[in-house]
């Protein structure tokens, strides 16, 4: 019996009480029926990542966080590349809108790759970065 039938004074059972029942009846489903019943939310579903990974922010503090969790997954994951192969990475970012609150990001894997920087550009990374970021910030297209 769906909730907005019952009658009034009834109590509500809640989801524990269901599951079983629920669980029960899905294991016996065929897996095209399964499919059958859950193509229409897979699709809506599937739309609003879609949406949600490809939406610009609007909000300069969603767009802080986003940054921020990006950037720690994307380090992760290069630091372990150059774990297993030795690969240097060099990683700048910075804003391009003075909206936004995150200030440069910069990654290295190593010393190494900073002090590769620093020779051949006699200037350090940081520094770098802030002059990028400048530059994105200016408006000079």
């Amino acid at each position: 019996m769906i909730l907005a039938e019952l009658p009034p004074g009834v109590p509500k059972k809640k989801v524990h009480h269901f599951i079983g029942d629920i669980a029960a009846q899905w294991k016996r489903l065929s897996n095209e029926e399964k499919t059958e019943l859950t193509k229409e939310r897979l699709t809506t579903l599937h739309d609003t990542h879609k949406m949600r990974d490809l939406a610009s922010h609007n909000v300069p503090i969603s767009a802080y966080h986003d940054t921020r969790n990006t950037f720690n997954s994307l380090d992760e994951e290069a630091q372990r590349l150059h774990t297993r192969t030795g690969i240097e990475v060099l990683l700048i970012a910075v804003r391009s809108n003075k909206e936004h609150f995150n200030r440069p990001h910069i990654f290295t894997t190593s010393e190494r790759v900073e002090t590769f920087v620093e020779m051949t550009l006699q200037e350090n990374i940081y520094d770098i970065s802030m002059r990028m970021e400048a530059f994105m910030l200016s408006g000079v297209q």
